[in-house]
């Protein structure tokens, strides 16, 4: 008989979540105004007669619009804000400018009023959001970060390589310090565009799939979505009586060298009471 042996690897941070505070931001919102996202997200439930039921609810756009203005209230007084709307074209929605100097309340009665149209050029929208944030290129790391968030029902295409296609823009930007964090909007997961945007530096990726999901992800969530914790990180196992057979949960692994887990970038997750994470 033979004796096989299996190590699980765990990462844990020695940061509270009563200790944990993120950076001040310069953060502008692209948000997807596509036809498409005037679709709603669906939900089943039961009525009072126990009968499976179908219920209709509000819009996905209707929904991305009340989001962004939770997301909004978690913003404080010294952060800027800057709102890019896209469709076939874009067009800036609120320039970049510090949320303490800004009529908020206005800006999130504009924001509800957001309606869905044309058809989706990310690039477009992202190439919007770029020129928001070109003054703030050389701001102060230790203070500042500069995050654009993504807001799509659509499937960025990861397989253009122009320096014009919106990935070649997401790396481009990652080496001046501007990060970038996508949300899916009733897009199943997909394993490609989540390696390849985890393959960028500060990059992530969120798929929410109802309006329940998608409001906790701008509201509670929301520190952790835009707060990098590590960069390049590297686990190496290196032994003189075991050697590696396999690695399960890592697409990075180099056995001769005894690299088993390379990871661009690491976020936070909120713990439950039990001091689980969900990933």
């Amino acid at each position: 008989r033979q004796e096989e042996y299996y190590m699980a690897v765990g990462l844990n941070s020695n940061i509270k979540e009563s200790d944990f505070q993120r950076k001040k931001l310069n953060l502008v919102v692209a948000l997807d105004i596509s036809g498409s996202m005037d679709s709603s997200f669906n939900s089943y439930y039961y009525d009072n007669n126990n009968i499976f039921d179908f219920e209709k609810n509000k819009s996905k756009m209707e929904i991305a619009n009340e989001s962004v203005n939770i997301l909004i209230d978690q913003l404080k007084d010294d952060d800027r804000f800057g709102l890019v709307l896209f469709e076939s074209g874009s067009h800036i929605a609120k320039p970049l400018n510090l949320v303490g100097e800004t009529d908020i309340e206005k800006i999130k009665e504009h924001v509800l009023e957001i309606e869905a149209t044309g058809g989706t050029n990310f690039e477009a929208g992202y190439k919007s959001a770029n020129e928001l944030l070109a003054e703030y290129t050389n701001v102060n790391s230790d203070e500042y970060e500069n995050r654009i968030i993504v807001i799509t029902d659509a499937m960025p295409n990861t397989g253009a390589t122009s320096e014009d296609s919106l990935m070649s823009m997401v790396q481009q930007n990652a080496n001046k310090g501007i990060y970038t964090s996508f949300i899916g909007v009733g897009v199943d997961f997909n394993s490609e565009l989540i390696e390849t945007i985890s393959n960028v530096k500060g990059a992530n990726y969120y798929s929410v799939n109802s309006a329940e999901e998608f409001k906790s992800r701008m509201g509670e969530q929301f520190e952790y979505m835009v707060t990098p914790l590590v960069f390049d990180l590297e686990f190496n196992f290196a032994s003189k009586d075991y050697q590696i057979e396999a690695v399960y949960g890592s697409d990075t692994v180099n056995k001769t060298t005894g690299n088993i887990m390379k990871v661009n970038t690491l976020f936070p997750s909120k713990s439950n009471s039990e001091g689980e994470v969900k990933g």
